[in-house]
């Protein structure tokens, strides 16, 4: 016999039940809400955001508010960027969650871009390349106002530790993954970036392709130095119509430079510098780099200080930490040689002389380049590891094309970054062509290099880009003088003599025009001659239409304006004072003496 309960408890029971279940639902359907997973190349990002009516999750255009922190997945490993306990993003030591999250992608460049801002502004960004050597990730920090250094904990995710030249990687899908920079980053599971190394990769190795350079070689290159004139001659006209008529095209100050600088070579250098000489000289971004060209040198004088004590200290600081991102800065060895910075720069050399080619990325090509060619120039004894066919096998997995535009381009942690393809291109021209050994000497690759240079300079009138093709000899440089002596200047030829402890420095320019120079390492001196004359001093030297300089001895510093009555003019610093010549009276006077005495 089956004993059933009366039925008024059984539709009770019933209708808990399906209480039950329907409260469950609608928990999971909210608790969820907000919540997403997406992929973005080769990331998968896993995370929450702020609002719940947040619009779909594949328009990834608009910069979304995020709560509870994310977790990103690449290469078999986990990227947390949520404050956990005991396991946090950690923003100079404290922990943080992101705030907000930006998705992009650049299907051209076949990149995903995911970029998410921390508290107070300092943002970590991620990029997933498909590269021609397989997948990379990219990661960099911005830092804003006073933060300094980001640690990001990592740790596997169905993935097998391997190790290659005792360093240690991730071997997920068939992939062999390393980070760009050597050490225990996948044992001590966590990521340091800071100011000084901001940047580091996450990439496949070992990847092999058939690379034919004739993919990347545009038809423009057979014309180049025509191209380049006519590129000159497009911006300069350009620069004419706007910065003349334009205050806000003013304000760069490497338009004006490149623009007064072509000027000069053109000759209307006069009428243009008078044009434009007030605007500039009392603009917010008037520096000493323009100053060797316009002027108005109380304002550059104490950039020219700041600036140049900035960039040594930033390069000493990198240089104490033996980074390659000493790399990042413009022809790195020169800058410190013609300042006659001898024992830094043999710190940078001994650096790069042992640089492991694993640690080298796309980024730092450039720069590498750029400090082979100075070696050359200024050690041309000085034996080092040339890292050539290196150099060019990551150049080659980076070349991309734009066959719409008919341009290539190498892909960096910015994308196309059309002042480090034209600062690439220079420094791959210049250093293939200094290569001795015939074998060696790839002609190709020279064509390559006019390729990506005018790649870069095709549709912009930049002056930035002129400032770094440097085009002709009018352009702001530093030119050692001796091993205490160096000058900023535009002049295409400065020459120094020293001569019974007196310093004379020549300097060419057009007659009757007038240009600037700072002297850096002028001991104190006695007095100074300008056009063979003694010439005083004056804070007030460039309201007059003539030469003048004033002295800070403080910094050893000089400042000069030079109208020249002549192609070359002679600035002589003199130290010492030669003795006054005998008296003829005097002369005659013994003459006589000796004369009566033999009487």
């Amino acid at each position: 016999m089956i004993l059933r309960k009366p039925l008024p408890l059984r539709i009770l029971g019933l209708t808990a039940v399906y209480c039950i279940v329907f409260i469950t639902l609608v928990t999971l359907q909210f608790s969820n809400r907000g919540n997403f997973s997406l992929t973005a190349g080769a990331m998968t990002i896993r995370g929450s955001y702020l609002e719940e009516d947040s619009q779909d999750i594949e328009e990834h255009t608009n910069t979304r508010q995020i709560t509870g922190g994310i977790r990103l997945l690449y290469g078999g490993l986990e990227f947390n960027l949520k404050d956990d306990r005991g396991k946090s993003l950690l923003l100079d030591q404290t922990p943080v969650n992101p705030e907000f999250m930006l998705i992009t992608e650049n299907t051209l460049q076949q990149s995903w871009s995911a970029r998410f801002v921390l508290p107070g502004g300092t943002a970590i960004s991620f990029v997933s390349v498909d590269s021609a050597r397989g997948p990379e990730l990219h990661i960099n920090a911005e830092f804003a106002g006073d933060d300094s250094e980001i640690t990001i904990p990592i740790s596997q995710r169905r993935s097998s530790l391997i190790r290659d030249n005792e360093q240690a990687g991730i071997l997920y899908s068939g992939y062999r993954y390393f980070f760009s920079i050597p050490g225990s980053i996948i044992e001590e599971g966590k990521i340091h970036l800071s100011k000084s190394s901001s940047a580091i990769s996450y990439r496949h190795r070992s990847a092999q392709r058939i690379f034919d350079p004739s993919d990347y070689i545009i038809a423009q290159a057979e014309n180049y130095e025509d191209e380049i004139r006519n590129w000159r001659d497009v911006s300069f006209s350009y620069w004419t119509q706007n910065i003349l008529h334009t205050s806000a095209t003013i304000q760069n100050e490497e338009n004006v430079i490149a623009y007064l600088s072509e000027a000069i070579q053109r000759g209307n250098y006069t009428s243009a510098v008078n044009a434009i000489t007030p605007r500039i000289t009392n603009s917010p971004g008037h520096s000493h780099r323009s100053s060797v060209i316009v002027g108005g040198m109380d304002n550059a004088f104490r950039t020219f200080i700041s600036s140049e004590s900035a960039k040594t200290n930033l390069i000493t600081r990198l240089a104490r930490e033996r980074s390659l991102a000493v790399l990042r800065e413009e022809h790195i060895l020169d800058h410190l040689l013609s300042r006659s910075n001898n024992t830094l720069a043999n710190e940078v050399i001994e650096i790069i002389d042992r640089v492991d080619p694993n640690m080298l990325t796309i980024d730092y090509i450039a720069g590498l380049l750029e400090f082979y060619s100075d070696l050359t120039l200024w050690r041309p004894n000085r034996q080092i590891n040339f890292l050539t066919e290196e150099i060019l096998l990551i150049i080659s997995d980076n070349l991309r094309q734009d066959t719409q535009n008919d341009t290539v381009y190498v892909l960096t942690q910015d994308g196309n970054n059309r002042e480090y393809n034209l600062r690439l291109g220079i420094a791959l021209i210049n250093w293939i062509e200094t290569i001795q050994n015939a074998e060696q000497a790839k002609p190709e690759w020279i064509k390559i290099g006019r390729s990506l240079v005018l790649s870069a300079l095709s549709g912009s009138n930049s002056g930035n880009l002129h400032s770094i093709l440097k085009p002709i000899m009018y352009y702001p440089r530093a030119v050692r003088l001796s091993d205490d002596l160096w000058a900023w200047t535009i002049s295409p030829s400065v020459n120094h003599t020293l001569i019974n402890g007196n310093v004379n420095v020549t300097f060419t320019f057009p007659a009757t025009m007038t240009h600037h120079v700072i002297l850096r390492g002028v001991r104190p001196f006695l007095r100074l001659q300008i056009h063979g004359m003694d010439w005083r001093p004056s804070a007030e030297f460039e309201r007059y239409d003539s030469s003048g300089w004033l002295y800070h001895p403080q910094e050893q510093t000089l400042v000069l304006r030079l109208r020249h009555r002549s192609t070359t003019e002679n600035v002589r610093i003199i130290y010492r004072e030669d003795p006054p010549p005998q008296p003829a009276v005097e002369v005659q006077q013994e003459a006589n003496t000796q004369e009566a005495a033999v009487e």
